[in-house]
């Protein structure tokens, strides 16, 4: 599938936390995410379904090119919040990678100083398999993202265009808003938890005066990261 918003540049994963830590433009790359792209012509196809609901002259369509992929759907359009949620949860963030990378540039510069002992249980950390257990639990979670955004996305761009053709509102119609509402704060909030718990790994990891027993602790916040993550059903 196509990148999902072409060639622009967009911070790839923890970008902004780990800044600090390594160089800015090692962690920025472009953004090449399938759900997203799947989320785009997904929500196009809605709204132009539903504009033809409207629309006495086809012609006149603001949708039927982006249904056909053509172009992308402006995110100012309600129905669009999706998107916007799905740019924090790429499907391709290395969250593994990610971590080992730097725990392992650290565990180098430590040995560097001649701290062995802080090194070597870095390296242990490192070799955990909490973060693979961390990496596929988010895959997973992802992809139940995916499928409940466009669902989402979906009801909400039904119940606007009731509203828009003057329909009489059903009560439940609010209701699902709101609980659609609520869930886009949810994952808001879940992402900057996520964020949260990574960059204490790697500030530990990077502390400038580490002990084996900060080190050690890193497990701990593994424990917590893989717990953030809801579960994939």
């Amino acid at each position: 599938m196509e990148a999902a918003i072409g060639d622009a540049i967009r911070y790839h994963g923890a970008c902004s936390i780990i800044a600090g830590l390594e160089q800015a433009e090692d962690a920025i790359q472009e953004l090449d995410n399938p759900g997203l792209s799947t989320m785009n012509r997904f929500l196009c196809q809605q709204r132009y379904q539903e504009e033809m609901r409207t629309l006495d002259d086809p012609t006149k369509s603001k949708w039927k090119a982006c249904a056909e992929g053509k172009i992308r759907p402006s995110e100012d359009e309600f129905g669009m919040e999706p998107l916007r949620v799905l740019r924090l949860f790429p499907e391709n963030w290395n969250i593994e990678e990610q971590i080992k990378k730097y725990l392992k540039e650290q565990s180098k510069k430590l040995r560097a100083k001649g701290k062995k002992d802080e090194a070597d249980a870095l390296d242990d950390i490192v070799k955990a398999d909490t973060l693979t257990q961390i990496q596929s639990k988010y895959e997973g979670y992802v992809k139940r993202l995916i499928a409940q955004a466009a669902e989402n996305s979906k009801s909400e761009i039904e119940i606007r265009t009731r509203q828009k053709l003057g329909e009489k509102a059903d009560p439940k119609d609010y209701e699902n808003l709101d609980k659609i509402k609520k869930q886009n704060e949810k994952w808001r909030a879940l992402r900057t938890g996520i964020d949260n718990l990574i960059s204490k790994i790697l500030r530990t990891a990077g502390d400038p005066n580490p002990t084996t027993d900060k080190i050690k602790g890193i497990s701990t916040l593994y424990t917590d990261l893989l717990n953030k993550i809801p579960k994939a059903n």
